[in-house]
């Protein structure tokens, strides 16, 4: 890989460029002079007061102190070299360091320990440590079970390149940038985190997740702020947040979690971190920590193993172009008020669900693909204003989409293929506008409202085979169901079950195994519906009906319905609560030969029984005449008789016989013929 000068790197990442743009000498170490000849040539760099470059030559190289660098140094590491901690040695491998303020370039008097352990430190912000780069070689923290240090530790820094190396055997974070700018870590391959066994109380305190082999927080890229939560005995603790910071291209196989911060800052937040074209592999936790963070983005990254992608808590982030495969427990999990927009990303054989969002965390997921996951592929419980878009759904283990606890949600466009159980469930007060998706194959209901917000909407969906009702309303008032098409499926088409109001209209259900729409209610909930200018179809018409309606059906209107097999069931005791009106006809033509005799043709609806024509001399129809037509196959009528030279108007409406009741429709518009 090309080796871009340091100036060059941090503009094409941040648009900004470093302090120095030359280095005025270059310092080279051997391994015969070990680390001892290595931390000369940093200090000379930092004594001589201009920009240099430490080269280390290939060879092994024991680390038994922290070794410190200072600004404006570059550490270069050969092909060959292994930087190799001593185990029992507790310290980061390497430190980037400040001067104190007095005396000034004095060996004596750099900050020996962490990056700065004076707890009158001035040295705040993003003034300790600045333009820096570090690349090539291998970091072997090499830790024992009861060590619990870092690689790289950069503090109040500005300015940092780590890239092209391979750092290994970290049983803490391997690398820490807490409250740092202008941070570039590229091309950087993480291997093989040590579970730490020892007794640090402290350590425990923070990071124990019920057994001492997986304290799964612990990320190997550490994006903390400078505060007590995050960095005790490091100074000063003024809150500084990380911002403008960049990790791309990099490997990280068998650590605990990649990248981020698991604490909130207790001022600023963390702006600006992108996560880039990274593999992270066979992770305990989530590859990245976001809490709190702004301007979080995460692109082009794939994950396998581990619990998900990232674990996004009061933050703003952007999540596009992903992979995520084999997660443990959440591809992506977002609480505490996030926003998160979801892009393009594939998430494939997930253990448990996909998408987790809860308690606040708004979601605006776009062209996503869910592939075959454990549990649900999205869940948003206690959610603000969601919206799922244009997403792909395959092979779901139980509910596609589950809405529950207020939750808002606008699923729009979405494609859902076999779940295992519900496509769309609202679900305990949620709000669903669920338009223009496509749902086939679910193993129970295509779209579930139980319980939900008055107001939801089904409208214009197709759902097809599913293995119970395709869509099911439940003590949900107000839900508009609407052009919505509903084919096949193993009960009913659509339920309307103890909802004091809906509306069920321009629906087309075909082909069910029960009955095309069932309206049904208890004496304590009794159910009142307006169903209008649908077309229903069973598909077993000896066995089931177009129309149910159960005894605790109240003022439900039954009007303009088409019923291709023209069957009802109710009782007489349900037929006299309700209002049923058949589809509506309008008159196709009209010719009056001779002066006496007028013909008339209608349009045929279908699932009638007969019609009625009505004529009278004047347009309200007064003493107007009917003649009624018992064939729904005849769609005309000859009036004879009529006075010569009187103008007439007339019109059609159908008529329904059930149980030997006629309901009819409304009259079409009136038509007039002249003498």
């Amino acid at each position: 890989m090309k080796k871009l000068p340091f100036r060059a790197l941090m503009a094409l990442a941040f648009a900004v460029s470093a302090s120095f743009s030359a280095l005025s000498a270059t310092y080279h170490v051997y391994p015969r002079g070990g680390a001892a000849d290595l931390q000369a040539a940093l200090e000379e760099v930092a004594l001589s007061g201009e920009p240099g470059e430490v080269v280390v030559h290939a060879g092994e190289y024991a680390i038994r102190d922290s070794l410190s660098i200072w600004p404006e140094t570059t550490l270069t590491l050969e092909e060959g070299v292994l930087l190799k901690a001593v185990q029992g040695f507790d310290g980061a491998m390497l430190v980037g360091r400040h001067w104190s303020v007095e005396p000034v370039n004095s060996v004596t008097h750099i900050q020996p320990g962490t990056t700065c352990p004076d707890v009158n430190c001035t040295h705040g912000g993003y003034s300790q440590c600045h333009d820096v780069i570090v690349q090539g070689g291998t970091w072997d923290r090499n830790s024992a079970a009861t060590d619990n240090s870092a690689i790289l530790v950069f503090r109040h820094s500005s300015g940092i390149v780590v890239r092209d190396l391979t750092a290994k055997n970290c049983s803490n974070h391997y690398f820490n940038f807490s409250g740092s700018e202008n941070v570039l870590v590229d091309g950087v391959v993480f291997l093989d985190a040590v579970n730490y066994q020892g007794s640090d109380p402290d350590f425990w305190l923070k990071y124990k997740r019920g057994d001492k082999t997986r304290y799964q927080t612990i990320e190997a890229i550490h994006l903390d702020f400078m505060d007590e939560a995050g960095e005790a005995g490091s100074f000063p603790l003024d809150g500084t947040p990380c911002r403008d910071i960049l990790i791309s291209n990099c490997l990280f196989d068998s650590v605990f979690a990649g990248a981020g911060t698991h604490h909130y800052a207790s001022k600023a937040p963390a702006t600006n971190v992108r996560i880039e074209n990274c593999d992270f592999r066979n992770l305990f936790s989530y590859a990245v920590y976001c809490f709190g963070f702004e301007q979080m983005a995460v692109r082009g990254n794939s994950v396998s193993g581990g619990r998900g992608l990232i674990d996004c808590k009061g933050a703003s982030c952007v999540v596009e172009d992903n992979a995520v495969g084999s997660a443990s427990l959440y591809g992506v999990f977002a609480t505490e008020k996030a926003g998160v927009v979801l892009k393009r990303n594939t998430f494939s054989k997930a253990a448990g669900i996909a998408v987790c969002v809860r308690d606040g965390a708004v979601l605006d997921a776009r062209d996503n693909v869910f592939d075959t996951t454990g549990g649900h592929a999205v869940t948003l419980i206690g959610c603000g204003k969601c919206v799922l878009s244009g997403n792909t759904f395959r092979n779901v283990a139980k509910t596609a989409i589950l809405v529950s606890d207020k939750t808002v949600l606008d699923a729009v466009g979405n494609t859902i293929v076999s779940p295992g159980t519900q496509g769309i469930t609202a679900q305990v007060g949620a709000k669903l506008a669920a338009q223009s998706n496509t749902i086939s194959g679910a193993k129970g209901i295509g779209i579930l409202v139980d319980s939900a917000a008055a107001g939801s909407s089904i409208v214009g969906n197709t759902v097809s085979a599913t293995g119970s009702h395709g869509i099911r309303i439940f003590k949900t008032e107000g839900c508009t169901v609407d052009s919505n098409v509903v084919t096949g499926g193993n009960a009913d088409g659509i339920v309307f079950d103890q909802c004091r109001s809906g509306t069920a209209s321009r629906n087309t259900v075909t082909k069910t195994a029960k009955n095309a729409i069932r309206l049904v209610g208890t004496k304590a909930i009794p159910t009142t519906v307006a169903v209008k200018s649908n077309v229903f179809s069973t598909g077993k018409p000896k066995k089931s009906f177009d129309i149910r309606l159960g005894d605790y059906c109240k003022k439900c209107k039954l009007i303009g319905n088409v019923l291709s097999n023209n069957l009802y069931s109710f009782s007489k005791k349900g037929l006299s609560k309700n209002v049923l009106q058949p589809p509506s006809t309008k008159i196709a033509k009209i010719v009056r030969k001779p002066k006496t005799t007028v013909k008339v043709w209608w349009e045929k609806p279908a699932g009638v029984t007969g019609y009625q024509v009505q004529y009278a001399p004047n347009s309200k129809f007064k003493k107007a005449k009917t003649k009624t037509v018992s064939s729904a196959k005849t769609a005309k009528a000859t009036i004879k008789k009529l006075a010569k030279n009187k103008k007439y108007w007339f019109r059609v409406r159908a008529v329904q016989t059930i149980r030997k009741v006629d309901y009819v429709s409304a009259w079409s518009a009136a038509r007039s013929v002249k003498p």
